[in-house]
């Protein structure tokens, strides 16, 4: 049952959570923001004022400034995102590598996403890498970022933890399981000590075979995916990604939603859809912050009449 308020709330897992969270894009360092911790935090502060989303953070500067943002506002709606790096033999695996092995995947599939929008970057990202299938019984799952996410969890005491992206596919498609349940384990049993939902994010579900994913999907409460009508990020296609995603049966939390569409009410549109629980949205810039606070009202107003 949803909460009567301006953005309202449902229940994933153990955690109250509400139905939008602002997406944290334009924010990351790693994507190349410019943006300084203060002028985050101002940013997020000028949406709050506005309209009281929740807040992702992808990366420890972000949940800093999460909270400062939330500071005085009695509550901590923040959702914190991680991913399950690798080492190689306890080296340091270049991005380009985890890419490159990536679309050699895709490729054994014929699926080329070149030109998709959400996924491109990993043939950008990847012309110059090497394929980490040879190497893969050398994997191992790399303890400073896993501590990174635990000390994040414990002093954010988020909502929401969804864990998962482009590192925890390369376990997949490189059949290491028993890494990826692992390093999953133990960051969904420090979000639960904390209340939160915990969420698994994957672009290949789909693409893998179903009973080794059972394990990971019996230790989440929901999933954190894209959703968006042109299909992009959604593997092998968007019918197959939507079947699975169904057959799931967890509740969703939809990303990359305003990719393709005509406008930012077009991605809110994915909320009349069973099973989606909530959407992430990015929207950095002032005029980006006043379109999408207006598609919200507009589209919750309208939920509640």
């Amino acid at each position: 049952m949803y909460e009567s308020a301006v953005v309202p709330r449902c229940t994933i897992g153990p955690a109250s959570v509400p139905r939008l969270f602002l997406g944290d894009h334009g924010y990351l360092a790693k994507l190349d923001s410019s943006m300084t911790v203060d002028e985050v935090v101002e940013s997020m502060r000028a949406l709050l004022s506005t309209l009281p989303v929740g807040l992702s953070a992808g990366e420890p500067r972000v949940v800093d400034a999460a909270l400062r943002a939330l500071h005085g506002r009695g509550c901590r709606d923040i959702m914190i995102h991680t991913d399950l790096r690798a080492t190689l033999g306890g080296q340091y695996i270049r991005y380009r590598d985890v890419a490159a092995t990536m679309t050699a995947h895709l490729a054994r599939f014929g699926t080329d996403l070149s030109k998709d929008p959400v996924l491109g970057f990993l043939y950008r990202a990847g012309c110059d890498g090497s394929d980490l299938t040879p190497a893969t019984e050398l994997l191992h799952l790399d303890r400073t970022n896993a501590e990174s996410t635990l000390a994040d969890i414990n002093r954010a005491g988020p909502i929401v933890v969804s864990i998962g992206g482009d590192w925890l596919d390369l376990l997949l498609v490189l059949g290491r399981l028993e890494l990826a349940l692992t390093g999953l384990t133990e960051i969904a049993e420090a979000a639960a000590a904390q209340g939160a939902a915990v969420l698994l994010t994957t672009y290949f579900g789909a693409m893998l075979e179903q009973p080794a994913l059972e394990p990971l999907l019996g230790i989440v409460d929901g999933l954190l995916v894209p959703l968006n009508h042109a299909g992009y990020g959604t593997l092998p296609t968007l019918a197959e990604h939507l079947a699975w995603v169904d057959s799931v049966g967890l509740p969703v939390i939809g990303m990359h939603t305003v990719s393709g569409a005509a406008t930012i009410e077009e991605a809110f549109s994915w909320l009349n859809r069973p099973g989606v629980a909530a959407l992430v949205i990015g929207a950095a810039s002032p005029q980006h912050q006043e379109d999408l606070a207006s598609a919200a009202r507009a589209y919750f107003d309208r939920s509640r009449s």
